[in-house]
């Protein structure tokens, strides 16, 4: 089963067709009646985290936003710089999101590369010392990483170089 596309009016319904497939796996999932289908998440442990930050938490990570701030370290538990991410959440997302590049964890498991000055590039040597042991990469390996990463963000990303742009701009320059 796929779901693609749907309009405002019919998401729940294409959404309890899911999950009443996939039910078998749900271990706290109610589908009966128009109640709430799952079970609201909470902290136990909050970490002295403001409650705008726990509500987004819970609301992104539900019942694993407590492992994932259990095993985060207190210094990880703060906002990464023009984001609401957490540095946590970069280390969470690189252990149980089966990230591969570090384009894939910047740019789409966390879209930090798309939030901060740079992509993040600024960010470089935490993410090295944040990630670098949980993917297990050595340090060509990172540096390709890193190399591969501004490549993709450089090119997709940004803005070109000024020269590119006054190249393609001539044409329609020559027509005005």
């Amino acid at each position: 089963m796929s779901v693609s596309g749907g309009k405002l009016t019919t998401f729940r319904l294409i959404a309890r067709d899911v999950l009443e497939a996939a039910k078998p796996w749900l271990t706290d999932c109610n589908l009966d009646g128009g109640q709430r289908v799952f079970r609201a998440a909470s902290l136990s442990e909050n970490f002295g985290l403001p409650a705008s930050v726990v509500r987004r938490l819970t609301g992104f990570y539900g019942a694993e936003a407590q492992e994932l701030l259990d095993s985060a370290d207190a210094s990880d538990l703060v906002k990464i710089p023009g984001t609401s991410v957490l540095w946590a959440e970069l280390r969470w997302a690189a252990e149980s999101e089966a990230v591969v590049h570090l384009d894939d964890l910047l740019l789409r498991r966390t879209r930090i590369g798309l939030l901060v000055p740079q992509g993040g590039l600024t960010h470089t040597e935490r993410l090295r010392t944040l990630l670098q042991p949980v993917l297990g990469w050595s340090d060509d390996q990172w540096e390709a990483e890193v190399s591969r990463y501004r490549e993709i963000w450089e090119r997709y990303y940004w803005l070109p170089a000024q020269s590119v742009v006054t190249e393609v701009s001539k044409p329609y320059a020559e027509h005005a």
